[in-house]
């Protein structure tokens, strides 16, 4: 992920062609501008947007829910729709 120029990572756990869920421990604002980048199949898969939603677990399930967040996506790449593609066949 980058945000205002710095990388962080986090794991892409839920993804449509209107948002993506990243698992990440990196604190963002709603409404925080947001890139990720990563590879599918050989190809750099890219998407830009803002922060929807965060998700903090409660203390009680720390242990098995992870935190992170909800991004609207408001532009990706070709590849991106294509993965959504692939993994919808």
């Amino acid at each position: 992920m980058l945000v205002e120029g710095r990388v962080y990572e986090g794991f892409l756990t839920n993804a449509s062609a209107r948002g993506v869920f990243v698992q990440t421990s990196t604190r963002l604002e709603e409404g925080a501008e947001v890139g990720i980048r990563f590879e599918s199949d050989g190809e750099a898969v890219e998407a830009q947007g803002t922060v929807a939603r965060r998700h903090r677990p409660h203390r009680s399930v720390v242990g098995m829910k992870r935190p992170g967040f909800g991004m609207e996506v408001k532009i990706a790449s070709e590849s991106f729709f294509k993965m959504l593609v692939d993994i919808l066949q």
